[in-house]
């Protein structure tokens, strides 16, 4: 089953989730059979369960998995918790309060399968310990096997492009992606910053010294 799974009986729910996942160019496969919901239940890539009919298919006791969601209008309180956890849910979205999170999750279905990826922080204890060329000698080997991406958090350092030998090379630095709001799609990432080969990065640029947004550094992280 390719399409996200929605479970709800309520249609002003239904609606709304609808909504968004067009915004996101998802389409969910939508029903109200709970019985008939855990036949698609391993198989989609995405399950939401509405509020409504999430107490039902708790009693059910359908195997843990990833990447489900109770969705719901407003605030699920105290028993919809309970509930969420029940069904071992990554999260309670409220998607008439804050509609942005259920549409990042249905965002990223168009990304397609994603390869396992792993994430590795260097710091350094003082200016001039060096890691800004760890991180970069990391990245130029990680990137002699797949895909990898250099992210320069620090302002006042040596700078990682001018590190690797792309300070030159065309593609956005921080200036440009800490001022973007909303979802950042990987291939937009991919096709945005200066790049050799698989290895890419993205750095300052040259008289740029800001802080940065941590939601903006999330959708970075996420979206690499």
């Amino acid at each position: 089953m390719d399409a996200p799974l929605l479970l709800t009986r309520d249609p002003l729910l239904l609606d709304e989730v609808a909504r968004l996942a067009a915004a996101a160019g998802a389409r969910p496969h939508a029903t109200d059979d709970v019985a008939g919901a855990l036949r698609a239940w391993s198989t989609a890539p995405v399950v939401l369960v509405g509020v409504d009919l999430a107490p039902q298919l708790a009693r059910l006791g359908p195997d843990r998995r990833g990447q489900v969601h109770v969705v719901a209008l407003d605030d699920v309180g105290p028993a919809g918790l309970r509930t969420a956890l029940e069904l071992g849910a990554e999260s309670v979205l409220a998607v008439g309060a804050a509609p942005g999170r259920l549409t990042e999750v249905l965002t990223d279905l168009g990304e397609g399968r994603a390869s396992p990826g792993r994430t590795i922080a260097v710091v350094g204890g003082s200016g001039g310990a060096g890691a800004t060329t760890v991180a970069c000698a990391l990245g130029q080997v990680a990137a002699a096997a797949g895909t990898s991406l250099v992210v320069d958090l620090d302002p006042l350092g040596p700078g990682a492009d001018r590190v690797l030998g792309l300070e030159r090379a065309a593609g956005v630095r921080w200036g440009s992606v800490a001022e973007t709001t909303g979802r950042l799609s990987s291939r937009a990432l991919r096709e945005a910053l200066p790049r050799r080969e698989g290895l890419g990065v993205l750095g300052w640029a040259a008289g740029r010294a800001e802080s940065l947004d941590p939601g903006a550094v999330r959708e970075v992280v996420s979206a690499a």
